[in-house]
């Protein structure tokens, strides 16, 4: 059986800035014109007639809160596998897997509503990009945007509606009852709006997400934290140093995981691994003993005292920044390569990198794509110069392959291994 939905690709798809599965049902019901709910009851009564579908048909409530498909659970799965089917589309990664074995979820640890940087939609909306909502939006830990550290948004700031409703007219970068854009502002941020503490934007969620999507979200076992616990337990307990290890947590919280296998929170597993200096991903998928020697501060190497020294911190305007860029994008007639941009801003490649990853993408494929049809041109140019100089026949003496690489060189400059390639492809043809 055909699929019966169109193929809308997932977002940010093995990244750490993949979509909810939430927006991505709210995204396709708006390419189809339809309601969430129309939609959904649609693709149910497909794959209840489909012979071929052998996944979960998730039985549909009267309504679908966001909350409760960013769960990896019965009813998310159900989703998920019928929409793989019906758009033969992937969508791994778009629920918070872990909350189902490897850790538990504790009250707030996922946000109820969607939440949204106007920032990041409005460099979406800028570059041509599809506005989309991102799964690490939904933890509550994350209390500012990752890339721009500014607060979020829950709800439109001129009608206050929260864009879960099931009717979708616009984009979802557009509010559904006033039609603004959420990528507007009602007033202008200011310096104290921004944060400034690195707890803030979750960079340890951040990167457990890129890890989940570099890695599969198969790879973290049921009982990954108890064997990192467990073993890191017995290390500091052959080195009688067992009271420092009861220090990362509660002393009876660590042992009813070691002894009893009961599951830590995302909070509770965070402070662990930020206490042991790892990454998530190391404690929950087991790791830990293999990542560090923990907590054992009598083996580092004493640094010098120049080492101490704090370094003076460099402040960059990252709007006027980002403004600059497309000016150079927009105004500059060939495509620039990435390092002409960042050598006129005054910027590394690596900062664009990481603050710009949108505009970067875009850059490298159209400078990409504009060495790779200038290089055809010269190819083409090559194979007309040799034609026309192998089919003159105005000239009395024999044509030789070397005295045609001599005239069309002095006449069109073109590289060496070009001509040569080129006058040996009409030579041949002509002969």
């Amino acid at each position: 059986m055909a699929n019966r939905l169109f193929p809308i690709p997932l977002c940010g798809g093995g990244s750490a800035e993949v979509e909810s599965l939430p927006s991505y049902i709210h995204r396709l019901a708006y390419k189809h014109a339809a309601s969430v709910g129309e939609l959904l009851r649609f693709a149910v009564r497909q794959v209840e007639r489909d012979d071929t579908y052998t996944g979960q048909v998730p039985v549909l409530p009267s309504y679908i809160h966001v909350h409760e498909i960013l769960r990896h659970n019965k009813l998310a799965v159900g989703l998920i596998e019928m929409l793989e089917h019906m758009t033969l589309q992937g969508l791994e990664g778009t629920t918070v897997s872990l909350f189902n074995g490897p850790l538990t979820m504790s009250r707030g640890e996922l946000k109820k509503a969607f939440r949204w940087c106007p920032e990041c939609l409005g460099e979406m909306t800028m570059m041509g990009e599809e506005p989309y909502f991102k799964l690490v939006w939904q933890f509550r830990a994350v209390r500012a945007c990752p890339i721009h550290r500014s607060p979020f948004l829950e709800r439109c700031e001129f009608c206050h509606c929260d864009q879960t409703s099931y009717v979708k007219q616009r984009p979802l970068s557009y509010c559904q009852e006033c039609g603004k854009p959420l990528f507007e502002r009602r007033r202008e941020l200011t310096a104290r709006d921004f944060t400034t503490r690195w707890q803030d934007i979750g960079r340890d969620i951040l990167e457990l997400l890129a890890d989940l999507g570099r890695y599969g979200h198969s790879s973290l076992p049921a009982d990954g934290v108890f064997r990192s616990l467990d073993q890191l337990l017995d290390h500091y307990w052959r080195q009688d140093r067992d009271e420092e290890f009861y220090r990362l947590l509660d002393r009876d919280q660590l042992l009813s995981v070691i002894h009893n296998r009961s599951t830590l929170c995302l909070n509770a597993a965070r402070r662990v691994a930020f206490g042991l200096g790892i990454s998530l991903y190391d404690l929950i998928s087991g790791n830990a003993a293999q990542t560090t020697e923990t907590l054992d501060l009598r083996g580092f190497c004493p640094l010098p005292p120049s080492f101490m020294d704090a370094s003076e911190r460099l402040t960059r305007n990252h709007k006027a920044i980002l403004l600059k860029l497309h000016a150079l994008m927009n105004d500059h007639p060939e495509p620039l390569s990435l390092k002409a941009p960042a050598k006129r801003l005054g910027v590394s490649v690596g900062f664009l990198e990481y603050r710009f990853p949108v505009q970067v993408h875009h850059i490298v494929d159209r400078y990409r794509t504009f060495i790779t049809e200038r290089q055809q041109q010269k190819r083409r140019l090559a194979q007309e110069r040799a034609l026309q100089y192998f089919t003159d026949r105005s000239a009395e003496t024999p044509k030789s392959r070397k005295q045609a690489y001599r005239v069309i060189r002095e006449e069109t400059g073109l590289p060496k291994f070009m001509l040569k390639e080129a006058i040996k492809q009409v030579y041949q043809a002509l002969n």
